[in-house]
């Protein structure tokens, strides 16, 4: 607009005076007068470059956002769960080392504080009376690989009150710069399941990435030999947080010790396991070692007596 008034007081001037007219100083103005109207055609074209620039960023932007929505519809995580780390007064610290897939130590003050991730169980690798779980070694690997040498971001649960029953601070963990939600990353990539033996912030989300896991056979929910059917129906379970260590059962030697030992098996498994496996939810049948091991193989997970 202001390009076009100054061209049009050009012609004005042009037709209004006479060429004659004009003196050397008047000539002159008119030049820098067409001087001045030239830099403002250059600013205007810079003008709408930039503009054109921030058009195209803002465009890159919102289609990236989209997406990102569209991610977390998918795994059923809500944006609220990604936005925990910024929104929420939280403790910056360097991680020392990982222990496990669910528990890390990192330096507070210069003070190792053990950390048990709120919400989420992985299979058990130091259980000081248990043997390694399966794929309990892939979790905590893992979770080393996540963490090892990084700094994280904590932030409690009011729920779940600042440290659990062992003295472990309980925090939700998020990985920094970048923000990634330990957690939740385990429970979606299949490395534990969600815990829920006492409500969180997210349940409901970490619940929809353990199902999201189970159904595209991630981690710990992969089909393991004969076990494919019963896995399909349960939730494999670590041992709990809080849960005392469970005496450990010794294998019967001789054939009369065999007849006195109760193990279990389901409706439409190959193998037999202990009373506490998690496979028993849905069906549990009671019968003898020495029957159970002329037509069922052990557990991988729970690993009854042989």
């Amino acid at each position: 607009m202001k390009k076009c008034t100054l061209i049009v007081a050009l012609i004005v001037v042009s037709l209004v005076c006479p060429s004659n007219v004009l003196a050397e100083d008047d000539g002159a103005k008119l030049r820098q007068l067409e001087a001045k109207v030239k830099m403002l055609e250059s600013t205007l074209e810079d003008r709408d470059a930039t503009i054109a620039t921030l058009e195209t960023q803002v465009q890159e932007g919102q289609e990236r956002i989209a997406a990102l929505t569209a991610i977390l519809e998918d795994a059923g995580v809500s944006e609220e769960t990604l936005a925990e780390a910024t929104d929420e007064a939280a403790t910056i610290c360097p991680v020392v080392r990982v222990i496990d897939g669910d528990t890390i130590v990192v330096s507070i003050d210069d003070e190792d504080v053990t950390v048990r991730l709120i919400g989420v169980d992985t299979p058990e690798t130091k259980h000081p009376n248990k043997p390694v779980q399966a794929f309990g070694k892939e979790a905590s690997a893992f979770t080393t690989n996540l963490l090892a040498g990084e700094t994280v971001r904590l932030v409690i649960d009011p729920q779940q009150g600042e440290t659990d029953r062992y003295g472990r601070a309980l925090a939700y963990v998020y990985r920094e710069p970048d923000g990634l939600f330990v957690n939740a990353e385990l429970v979606r990539q299949g490395y534990g399941h969600a815990y829920t033996k006492y409500p969180f912030k997210y349940m409901a989300d970490f619940q929809a990435l353990e199902l999201a896991a189970r159904t595209a056979e991630r981690g710990l929910w992969v089909a393991e030999d004969d076990d494919t059917s019963e896995q399909s129906q349960e939730t494999p379970t670590a041992a709990p947080q809080d849960a005392p260590p469970p005496t450990e059962e010794v294998a019967p030697e001789t054939a009369t010790e065999q007849e006195a030992v109760t193990v279990y098996v389901t409706r439409t498994g190959t193998k037999y396991h202990r009373g506490s496996c998690s496979y028993l939810r849905q069906s549990k049948i009671a019968t003898t070692l020495s029957d159970a091991r002329a037509s069922y193989g052990p557990c991988s997970r729970c690993k009854p007596p042989r």
